[in-house]
C-alpha cells in the first residue's frame, strides 16, 4: 500500500487507504430496478429513500451500488460498471435463464486474460461481470 499520509484532525498524522467505491447508477423507476436486481441476480436491499422510492442501495456478497432515480433515458443508457467474480460460467446461465443478457453481451474470453458477459436493467443500464483467467504459471 503506497504510503500516503493525511494531515487529520489537529495535525495528527496517518497513513490513507481507499476502502471501496459503491457506483450510483440511474433508474427511471427505482421500485422496479430495486425488485430486478433482487430478483434475478438475487441482490439485497440495504435501505431506500422516498415514497416512492427516489433512491435505494443493495448489496451482494460485498458488492454494492446505490440507485436513483432519473427521468432521462439516455443517461441509464450510457451507463456501465464492471464486478469482478468468481463462477462466472454459472451466473452466466442465471442470467440467460432470466433472460437478461445485453444482446451483445455474451459471455467470452478477452485478449486481456478475463471471461467476460454484459447484462442490461430495465433502465438500460450495464453492467459487465468479470473473471480473471488463472495465469499458467508452469
Amino acid at each position: 500500500m503506497p504510503d500516503f499520509i493525511d494531515p487529520g484532525p489537529l495535525g495528527i498524522v496517518r497513513p490513507v487507504y481507499l476502502k471501496e467505491a459503491v457506483p450510483v447508477i440511474p433508474a427511471l423507476d427505482v421500485a422496479i430496478t430495486v425488485a430486478f436486481y433482487e430478483e434475478k441476480l438475487g441482490f439485497t436491499e440495504l435501505f431506500r429513500a422516498g415514497d416512492p422510492p427516489v433512491y435505494a442501495g443493495l448489496e451482494r456478497d460485498g458488492v454494492k451500488f446505490h440507485v436513483f432515480e432519473c427521468m432521462d433515458k439516455k443517461i441509464a443508457d450510457w451507463t456501465a460498471f464492471r464486478v469482478y467474480v468468481r463462477g462466472i460460467a454459472e451466473l452466466y446461465a442465471i442470467s440467460r435463464t432470466a433472460k437478461i443478457i445485453h444482446p451483445n453481451g455474451a459471455l467470452g474470453e478477452t485478449p486481456w486474460r478475463t471471461k467476460e458477459f454484459t447484462i442490461v436493467d430495465p433502465s438500460g443500464c450495464a453492467i459487465t461481470f468479470v473473471e480473471q483467467i488463472p495465469t499458467d504459471d508452469r
